[in-house]
């Protein structure tokens, strides 16, 4: 019990960093596009999907779950797709990923795996506006663009600790098209995954009778500055932190979902809640939650009701037939609606 409880201390002082010395210089944020989210399971629970990471999209919420994913399910390899659609019409936008995971075995004694994903955006029909010379007014200048950003992610996920502690890491490799101008950047993330249950409940006794197996889950994300060719400009690196607990729902001795919640903070950005759930239903899944549920000011002094004026609400549900299973989510914003569907295979 000491153990566990000295392993969590570390863990939260690590992920604690506040972010502060990596404020904005100006230069924007340069893989805004990855805070998107996959996966329509995961965004059906409101993107408090650290701590869960156990389907295939585990790779991109968290590498860390890959291998609590390949020793709950040995020898398991998933392939998930999915896209989004929907949000602003005025904007021809699409989102697609397409990722896997597998099994290694490089270290024969702990269960290991990797994962590979591309995640793609591209917004078309960017209407070009530039100052007239005479007024100095923005003038249509009656042509479009179009803008492409790419990530390439590879992770790795191994046990450090059997049955108590997972630990993963991803290198994203991005590039950016606008018009005539590309850019290249590379990131990283490091992921912790562990099940903390012995701090709250003996095993076989869940807590009320109802919460089981809770687990926590850390995620450290790091994106280096983006360079343009043919331009001095340059995109900010940008860093964020996410914690999160998760935790089994049981009924008459059966799982019958789960319920997960999620701390973030990205620099030079306000923390924010995140939480959601999933209950199954006779092999339908059912799925609800918040996103960006600020709980603390701007440091402009804006209160967390106006910014929470954006927060959005998500719904979804999924249903499995073999080893196929079919996903769906639509996620309410105050200024658009979008949905995704994707498609998980394991074998």
């Amino acid at each position: 019990m000491l153990r566990i409880k000295s392993l969590i201390l570390i863990l939260v002082l690590i992920m604690g960093i506040v972010p502060s010395a990596f404020a904005n210089s100006g230069g924007g944020d340069s893989c805004a596009f990855l805070k998107l989210g996959i996966g329509a399971r995961a965004l059906g629970m409101g993107g408090a999907f650290v701590p869960v990471a156990d389907d295939g999209t585990t790779a991109y919420w968290n590498p860390a779950g890959i291998a609590a994913l390949m020793k709950r399910e040995r020898g398991v390899k998933k392939i998930n797709l999915g896209s989004t659609f929907g949000g602003r019409e005025e904007l021809e936008r699409r989102y697609y990923y397409l990722g896997g995971i597998f099994p290694v075995d490089f270290v024969k004694t702990m269960s290991e795996g990797m994962g590979i994903s591309l995640i793609n955006l591209t917004v078309g029909d960017i209407e070009v506006w530039e100052p007239d010379q005479t007024t100095g007014f923005p003038v249509f200048k009656d042509t479009t663009l179009n803008n492409a950003e790419k990530a390439v992610v590879v992770s790795y996920g191994t046990e450090i600790q059997k049955g108590l502690f997972c630990m993963g890491i991803s290198y994203k490799y991005i590039t950016h098209n606008i018009g005539t101008y590309s850019a290249k950047g590379v990131g990283i993330d490091i992921g912790f995954l562990s099940d903390i249950s012995a701090i709250f409940h003996q095993k076989g006794q869940p807590i009320l009778g109802i919460f089981d197996e809770v687990r926590m889950g850390m995620v450290r994300r790091k994106n280096f500055e983006k360079q343009w060719d043919n331009s001095e400009y340059i995109n900010d690196k940008t860093l964020s932190g996410e914690i999160g607990l998760c935790s089994d729902i049981c009924w008459n001795n059966g799982k019958i979902g789960l319920i997960s919640c999620s701390l973030t903070r990205e620099k030079s950005r306000p923390l924010y809640l995140s939480v959601g759930g999933e209950i199954n239903i006779k092999g339908i899944s059912l799925r609800s939650g918040v996103n960006r549920w600020y709980i603390q000011k701007r440091d402009s002094g804006l209160s967390t009701a106006n910014l929470n004026y954006g927060k959005t609400l998500c719904a979804g549900f999924g249903c499995k037939i073999g080893n196929v299973g079919i996903d769906y989510v639509s996620s309410f914003a105050r200024t658009e609606t979008r949905h995704q569907v994707s498609t998980e295979v394991g074998f």
